[in-house]
């Protein structure tokens, strides 16, 4: 006698199950990334033993945190497998691939293979772990993800400023007018700077798209407040240009006139406010060079870093074998002085350019931005996706790494951001009509913000 089985056993109710189990780990493992990347420096503030004016290394106690990632990407990969037809692969973007394994290549010549090895294997990790959990959500999905991580963070930032002594900058040994601005549970000011403006860009978005007081404004002003705080002018100034950008993207798409005009107008405001504000950019700018004592000093970071590219212009020191690899770092023969005492280039650009050479910037570009903004400016979306908010949060990076260090930097927390972005970006593309074709229609997508 055969059995028959009753319509929730048949197999057509184990599909779903299984993407609600998949889509919550991948939910959980995102939130625990944001945490990991944000909130890791809590145990340094709540010691007091490292500042950023002290220079501290990235490196120094970062196995723990390694294995936390993979234990993460293991978790990942683990249930992508089992819940998904096509197991754990195309998770990552093909863009993001390209310029990984140019920095794996790198490690040939890097002039510590063994640490370049653990670095870019951490940075692999990061992105691999992005990749399947946003491969397991919806779009609104890792969005919440976002919003929930967000929140956690920027309501300890506020509880460590009343709690916490070293949540705001004490006095260091380079930089004086440091002391008494807010880093929270961060690395120092400017890294506290990066997510609040990031916390802004999002919370903003979905205060707008909710239009409710209690879902995203309240969450709005805190970030502001603690943003202004924090005293990063970097930060404070790429903010508004991201949403800016974000802004005109979105209303460019669609029609090629229409971006035409974007693009005319948005020139014409970025060269009227040049224009307007150039006493104040050119004060901005001596000031820099005349501050040999502060981290904000770039201008005397970059000409040492330009010899050593001249020496190695094509290849560079090889992956995370510039910076803080002892007596064998490259800054000790081209540097002098606090700057040799650094971590970072204080630009992404140079930090990439330095550690993968001239090929490897290219590669980074057009993998980075370049390949983005064209799926930003001319790629359809799906339904539901916000263009305006991915294209935020990415042009926020870009222009923050001009004047600090995120990009392919294992688990920088605007790095972090970025990555979901771009691994956004491949899953809700989709392509244009073609005449006489059956593809998604093109438009421009629903969310105005």
């Amino acid at each position: 006698m055969s059995a028959h089985l009753p319509p929730a056993l048949d197999g057509a109710a184990i599909p779903r199950r299984r993407l609600l189990s998949a889509e919550t780990v991948g939910f959980g493992v995102l939130v625990a990334i944001i945490l990991l990347s944000n909130g890791w420096a809590v145990f340094s503030v709540m010691s007091g033993s490292i500042d950023v004016a002290d220079g501290g290394d990235a490196e120094s106690g970062d196995m723990l945190r390694q294995v936390a990632f993979l234990t993460l990407m293991v978790l990942a990969v683990g249930v992508r497998v089992v819940t998904s037809s096509v197991g754990a692969v195309n998770a990552v973007p093909p863009m993001l691939i390209a310029i990984l394994a140019w920095c794996w290549l790198s490690v040939f010549w890097a002039i510590d293979p063994g640490l370049a090895l653990r670095r870019i294997a951490f940075t692999t990790i990061v992105i691999v772990t992005i990749g399947q959990c946003v491969q397991m959500m919806s779009y609104r999905r890792v969005i919440e993800a976002l919003m929930v991580g967000f929140a956690v963070i920027l309501l300890a930032d506020w509880l460590a400023i009343t709690l916490l002594q070293h949540a705001v900058h004490q006095p260091g040994r380079f930089d004086d007018a440091l002391i008494g601005d807010w880093r929270g549970i961060h690395d120092g000011k400017n890294e506290a700077g990066a997510f609040c403006a990031l916390a802004f860009i999002l919370f903003l978005h979905e205060a707008i798209r909710q239009r409710s007081l209690m879902s995203g404004a309240a969450l709005v002003v805190l970030a502001a407040v603690f943003l202004g705080q924090t005293h990063s002018k970097t930060s404070m100034a790429m903010v508004a240009a991201a949403l800016a950008v974000g802004f005109l993207v979105q209303a460019g798409y669609g029609s090629p006139r229409a971006k035409q005009a974007v693009l005319l107008l948005g020139g014409g405001i970025l060269l009227a406010a040049l224009i307007a504000f150039r006493d104040d950019i050119a004060r901005e700018f001596v000031w820099m060079v005349a501050d040999p004592a502060s981290l904000t000093g770039r201008v005397q970071i970059w000409p040492a870093l330009m010899t050593f590219v001249g020496d190695h212009p094509l290849l560079g020191s090889g992956y995370g074998s510039f910076w803080g690899i002892g007596a064998e770092s490259p800054i000790q023969s081209y540097g002098s002085g606090w700057i040799i005492e650094i971590f970072s280039a204080h630009n992404g650009y140079l930090d990439i350019l330095v550690q993968t050479g001239g090929i490897g910037l290219a590669v980074a570009l057009l993998c980075l931005v370049v390949l983005p903004m064209h799926v930003l400016l001319n790629a359809p979306l799906a339904p539901g996706t916000s263009r305006s908010l991915i294209c935020a949060l990415l042009v926020f990076g870009w222009l923050r790494d001009l004047l600090e260090s995120s990009l392919l930097d294992r688990a920088n927390a605007t790095w972090v951001v970025m990555v979901v972005m771009y691994c956004l970006l491949r899953r809700t593309a989709m392509p244009r009509q073609r005449a006489g074709g059956h593809a998604s229609v093109a438009g421009p997508s629903p969310e105005p913000v």
